[in-house]
């Protein structure tokens, strides 16, 4: 009994904000719902699965807001050889949709793109029978409002679904401001790579809205940091925080701490392959020009 009060007590530590799905109509909801790429389809596709089936010897979960790098490292451990699982984003409204109808296609007739209707449970073992590795590792990214979706918006039933893997990664951000401006351009734009809007110019109705529209982005970001840097303190078991600029600062360290903490330190050595394309990261003249104007926007002094 003292356990169970003990693990209450830890829910409620949970900050939820307003990330339920009826309040999460913002910047993130539209990748949620966005065309995947090709590239992104492909990652969902069969020629990713692993067979024969392989058991379970360790889940873990990699919690992050948008624009902070988790793409970067993703990718990056789907290319190791056997090992590491295939950690892709499974809770995307868009994946659901292409993985149940491929992996379930006797039950379910039409799209679908919520999981609770179809049984989150059900359709995480669906998933976890194809993307475990040899080494017995299954990873998963996912982002606050994916597990809000999947929560009702409640944190016991989020916290629930979190302590179901063994190790947890978050990864954060610490300019805000610049996190908030890569999130709004891909939202506004609908070009959610860096590289593919490199040479981007806004027009005049995308100009006037911007500014409105990382002022609402910063403020959703803040909240979904406080949430993933709460699951930290909840989460029992071992986890991890990783931000976006020792990405920036050393990819590759970045990368070998991530590795070196899901394997527990091992020192085994792993092949790294390139299979999967992975993203650049390149600052713009346009994301700087923002950010030098969004102070002026705020204290009243930006002139267009």
């Amino acid at each position: 009994m003292a356990k169970k009060n003990k693990d209450s007590n830890k829910e409620k530590d949970i900050i939820i904000n307003e990330l339920s799905e009826e309040n999460h109509k913002n910047s993130a909801e539209k990748e949620d719902t966005k065309e995947l790429s090709y590239e992104e389809r492909e990652l969902y596709q069969e020629k990713y699965d692993i067979k024969p089936s392989h058991g379970i010897r360790t889940k873990y979960l990699i919690l992050s807001s948008q624009r902070t790098g988790s793409t970067y490292i993703t990718r990056r451990l789907c290319n190791v050889k056997d090992k590491f699982g295939m950690p892709s984003e499974y809770l995307n409204r868009r994946a659901i949709s292409l993985m149940i109808q491929r992996i379930f296609p006797n039950e379910i007739k039409g799209k679908s793109d919520k999981p609770q209707g179809f049984g989150i449970g059900k359709y995480m073992d669906g998933i976890q029978k194809i993307r475990t590795t040899a080494d017995g590792y299954f990873g998963i990214k996912a982002q606050p409002h994916q597990i809000m979706r999947i929560a009702n918006g409640k944190a016991a039933i989020a916290m629930e679904f979190i302590n179901q893997f063994d190790q947890v990664i978050l990864i954060t951000r610490k300019n805000k401001l610049s996190q908030a401006i890569s999130l709004s351009l891909a939202a506004l734009t609908g070009k959610w790579s860096v590289d593919d809007r490199k040479d981007t110019k806004l027009n005049d109705k995308e100009q006037s809205i911007i500014y409105p529209l990382v002022l609402n982005n910063l403020n959703q970001l803040i909240k979904e940091d406080q949430f993933i840097m709460s699951i930290g303190k909840a989460f029992q078991k071992p986890n991890i925080h990783l931000e976006y600029e020792e990405i920036e600062s050393d990819s590759n360290a970045a990368f070998k701490r991530i590795t070196d903490f899901i394997s527990n330190n091992s020192t085994e050595k792993f092949e790294e392959t390139s299979a999967i394309s992975i993203p650049k990261k390149i600052v713009t003249e346009l994301t700087l020009e923002l950010e030098k104007n969004f102070t002026d926007f705020i204290t009243g002094t930006y002139k267009k």
